[in-house]
């Protein structure tokens, strides 16, 4: 693999992972039952959006495959092969994902159902930092090798 692919592949691992961990964030802070300030009801609605950012990435990657970078379409695949279900159904799940965290971010509140979303959540965050640290391991063995 080249030097652009990995390191392009490890930003996107990183971008994944640092979505979905600030999306699991917002979602811990609401299932808290805490009050949410006014300072903060707009980064957790960002938040929120980034999560349902990840989930849309991934639902557009299992429908347009072809539109689709390869890291991304790998990634939603092995979310799709982890429901064991084709991808009609994986779509539709992912939809659902969509719907509660939009219905969350607009009044910040904690829904059920929201227990899948952050299942989702943390299955996409480790399946991108397994594949961030393979890339990084990549990257650390062409600079150590190459000759500069």
């Amino acid at each position: 693999m080249s030097l652009w692919r990995s390191k392009r592949r490890y930003d996107t691992g990183r971008r994944f992972s640092e979505q979905a961990d600030d999306a699991l964030y917002a979602l811990a802070l609401l299932q808290s039952d805490g009050t949410v300030t006014k300072t903060r009801t707009s980064e957790l609605r960002e938040d929120l959006e980034e999560g349902e950012a990840v989930f849309r990435a991934l639902r557009d990657a299992l429908q347009h495959p072809e539109k689709a970078d390869s890291y991304t379409y790998a990634l939603a695949r092995q979310l799709r092969e982890h429901y064991g279900e084709i991808d009609k159904y994986a779509i539709e799940r992912l939809n659902r994902h969509l719907e509660l965290l939009d219905k969350a971010g607009a009044d910040l509140t904690y829904y059920s159902g929201l227990e899948d979303v952050i299942e989702a959540l943390e299955l996409i965050e480790e399946l991108a930092e397994q594949t961030t640290e393979q890339d990084a391991e990549q990257l650390r063995d062409y600079v150590a090798t190459s000759d500069y």
